[in-house]
């Protein structure tokens, strides 16, 4: 009963967000998206990440089957049509916000990632993000056009 409820008030939850704050993304060819992606401060697309920030991102995705893992992949393309891999951990399951790993297939997970943008040049590229359960099968993916910029200072 207990996990009945919970499922409830977390399905409400990603209901809410999807309809709130819901950053526009783009799709992967052939991963299935997120219920909903939520990057702090955008609304809109590109997405701005300023230099001496964080940038935080809640991610809302239902498991397409069981994993005992969770493997988070970021990777930036400037244009060249190449990516490139940024490194971001190998274990995401320390990032779930409603669950631990194993993960099970039909779950609805919180996912929460936070990165400092320090050491980064001023560029713009598209960020790809996804996660990977097991033997690198892809859970979910997302990309958005970003940029690394400089904070307006106002004096």
């Amino acid at each position: 009963m207990f996990k009945y409820i919970a499922s409830c008030i977390i399905l409400n939850l990603v209901y809410f967000y999807s309809r709130t704050e819901a950053t526009p993304i783009q799709n992967c060819a052939t991963i299935k998206p997120p219920i909903f992606v939520n990057i702090t401060g955008c609304d809109n697309a590109p997405c701005n990440f300023y230099l001496g920030s964080e940038a935080e991102m809640l991610l809302a995705f239902e498991m397409p089957y069981t994993s005992d893992t969770l493997v988070p992949r970021a990777s930036a393309d400037l244009g060249f049509g190449i990516p490139i891999p940024y490194p971001i951990g190998d274990d995401g399951c320390p990032f779930l916000l409603n669950g631990y790993c194993p993960v099970y297939e039909k779950e609805v997970l919180l996912y929460r990632f936070a990165l400092p943008i320090d050491g980064f040049p001023t560029i713009k590229f598209t960020l790809e993000f996804k996660l990977l359960g097991d033997n690198a099968i892809p859970i979910t993916c997302f990309k958005i056009k970003a940029g690394v910029v400089k904070p307006n200072l106002i004096y």
